[in-house]
């Protein structure tokens, strides 16, 4: 069950009449109320439990109560502390204040005065907390590389819940499982209990918080992480009915129970998380878009020469190195396009674009230049290393076989190709390879003109 309380309150006095008062009345006010009667029991607390506000005496024997007081604004700014004293000099009140006092109230004090004062303390943590979240949901909805801002969930909901660990279990594209993204300073939490609770949230579609004794809970009985856990909260994350993963955020048993507070504001981060992991994927769409061509997946022109300038760079400085450039135009293509149609021409450029990269490393970059000419890019390869992979692909082009869209027939084609390596011997300064990713495709494109005179269907260099 949920604690519907105001807020958690430590109350610090000497006299026990006056804890005993102070209890009565807000408890009666709905707040949950601690009290202690020396600083020194009062720093034990702060450092054990969360609270909302602070009521002190600041004469008590042996303590400084201004010192104290910037202590615990020290400890925990966010803390908001009322001074409640029957021996405070305007002098002492300035000095309150200026240590971070958020009232001071003299005593004989009348309840409606003090819990105005209460009142105006939690409105002022709760537009501070509110600002906070604003702060944080603008700064992932803005983030669009999905690694910055899964960082950025993990340690704003750490900052945001005082919790630990934070685990955000996030969708793999097409269909994958769920991958485990964790804020954790401790692990030890399993990934069997952390997809227990994601896959009943992703099901449903409802967040979850447990409080207290989670092996009350019959899906969690047996789990080890019952008897260290004192609460989680558990959102899950979709854009309408499709899942993208859930967001967990969990509190060790010594830590406060989690409040409904919480569980509003997790339900509120979690749907600002799920629209930020929505735009990241579709940033990751848009430039996916940029640099493959729509057809065939090959990279685009214009990624190949950025691609090329890169390793240019790169390579110039190691003596020996070369670069290769593969020129690949089909031959007669125009008559698959006039016999078949265009719907056939594509499917003819779909094989050729998957028979080339079969035939190139990893580390090759091919691009469909337009029309029905492709180039590939080989770092670290010569001449003749070239030459073998350019003649492996014309090989696999003249072999291959599209069959029309009615399996009628079957469309082949043959292949031009040229062949270029550059050495970097001679080259030592930025300004002598500016250019040479152009230089390099144009005279690969010339020897692949030259293998068209030739006779077709060969490879020239």
């Amino acid at each position: 069950m949920l604690e519907k309380v105001k807020a958690n309150v430590l109350v610090i006095d000497d006299e026990p009449v006056i804890r005993d008062i102070l209890e009565m009345e807000l408890e009666l006010g709905g707040y949950t109320v601690t009290t202690v009667e020396s600083a020194e029991r009062a720093f034990r607390e702060l450092k054990d439990h969360r609270f909302d506000l602070v009521l002190t005496d600041i004469r008590m024997p042996g303590t400084d109560g201004i010192e104290v007081l910037r202590k615990m604004k020290e400890f925990d700014n966010d803390l908001e502390v009322i001074v409640v004293s029957g021996y405070i000099s305007d002098e002492a009140e300035v000095a309150c204040l200026k240590n971070g006092a958020f009232e001071c109230v003299r005593k004989p004090y009348k309840s409606e005065v003090l819990n105005i004062h209460l009142e105006r303390a939690l409105n002022k943590r709760f537009l501070r907390g509110f600002a906070r979240l604003n702060d944080a949901s603008q700064k992932l909805t803005s983030t669009l590389n999905q690694p910055d801002l899964i960082r950025s969930v993990l340690e704003e909901c750490h900052k945001l819940f005082a919790a630990e660990p934070v685990i955000l279990m996030i969708r793999e594209p097409n269909g994958g499982g769920l991958k485990r993204h964790a804020f954790e300073m401790s692990p030890g939490i399993s990934d069997t209990f952390v997809l227990t609770l994601a896959n009943r949230v992703e099901e449903t579609h409802r967040p979850i918080i447990l409080t207290g004794d989670l092996a009350a809970d019959e899906q969690l009985r047996g789990f080890a992480e019952t008897t260290t856990l004192g609460g989680a909260i558990v959102c899950p994350l979709h854009i309408g009915e499709r899942a993208l993963g859930s967001l967990l955020v969990f509190r060790h048993r010594k830590e406060p129970l989690f409040r409904a507070s919480d569980f509003r504001r997790a339900v509120n981060i979690a749907s600002h998380v799920s629209l930020a992991l929505e735009n990241a994927r579709l940033y990751r769409v848009i430039e996916e878009m940029a640099i493959r061509d729509g057809l065939t997946g090959l990279f685009s022109r214009r990624y190949l020469h950025e691609s090329m300038n890169h390793q240019i760079r790169r390579l110039r400085r190691n003596t020996g190195a070369s670069i290769a450039c593969i020129f690949i135009d089909l031959d007669t293509f125009k008559n698959v396009n006039d016999r078949w149609g265009h719907s056939a021409g594509d499917a003819v450029l779909r094989t050729v674009a998957s028979d080339i990269q079969n035939a190139v490393r990893h580390t090759d970059i091919v691009a469909r230049a337009g029309g029905d000419e492709f180039v590939v890019m080989l770092p670290d390869t010569n001449e003749l290393g070239a030459t073998v992979v350019a003649e492996k692909i014309r090989m696999s082009i003249e072999n291959a076989v599209t069959p029309t869209s009615n399996n009628e027939a079957s469309m082949c084609v043959t292949a031009s190709v040229g062949v270029v390596a550059l050495s970097f011997k001679r080259f030592a300064q930025e300004t002598e390879v500016t250019g040479l990713a152009t230089e390099l495709i144009e005279s690969a494109d010339q020897a692949m003109y030259r293998a068209k005179q030739a006779g077709r269907n060969r490879v020239s260099t």
